[in-house]
């Protein structure tokens, strides 16, 4: 979130699709963030917040889900991947 230009939002993009995050989930964390209290690196953090919760809420509704939808299906750990899910 630091840079804030086209190829940082569209990496952000991609790991709150890939890991599913909700934008409700986005929004706690960013609650608890520890961010450092440097004036520069909290401005950018600040200012990308809303950029990244947008992203977040148009891939949820893109995609017709919502954070209860989310966590209700399991994931699956390295213990239950058969030799199939790796390609």
């Amino acid at each position: 979130m630091m840079r804030g230009d086209k190829y940082d939002l569209e990496e952000i993009g991609f790991l709150i699709e890939s890991d599913h995050i909700a934008p409700e989930e986005l929004e706690a964390a960013f609650k608890t963030a520890r961010v450092p209290v440097e004036n520069e690196i909290l401005d950018l953090f600040q200012r990308a917040q809303p950029l990244v919760l947008e992203i977040a809420k148009e891939l949820a509704g893109r995609e017709g889900r919502t954070t209860s939808d989310i966590r209700s299906q399991p994931k699956k750990g390295w213990d239950q991947a058969g030799p199939d899910s790796l390609g």
